[in-house]
């Protein structure tokens, strides 16, 4: 039996994680991606 519950974190967990790809692509399509936020975190102990 499905709850409403379990139907809500669903919901919740595609539009997360979608939102995530979203940020994701328009930050490597501005020519970062997962990259940019290794060198930024980097960058202070260098």
């Amino acid at each position: 039996m499905i709850t409403v519950l379990t139907i809500v974190l669903a919901v919740l967990l595609a539009i997360t994680s979608s939102l995530l790809v979203v940020l994701i692509l328009l930050h490597r399509g501005k020519g970062g991606g997962l990259s940019a936020y290794g060198r930024r975190a980097s960058s202070p102990l260098v």
